[in-house]
């Protein structure tokens, strides 16, 4: 996860909203650890 996550200033603070490439990282990283994203349901 240290490949893509980053710290927030608090535990209250709001998540930042991903960029595009944040998403794109996600998406090679995830099915490398068994994850599977899913496209939203409008997609």
């Amino acid at each position: 996860m240290l490949e893509f996550a980053t710290e927030l200033p608090s535990p209250d603070s709001p998540p930042n909203p991903p960029t595009d490439a944040e998403i794109r990282l996600l998406l090679e990283f995830a099915p490398k650890h068994g994850i599977h994203i899913l496209p939203p349901p409008d997609k």
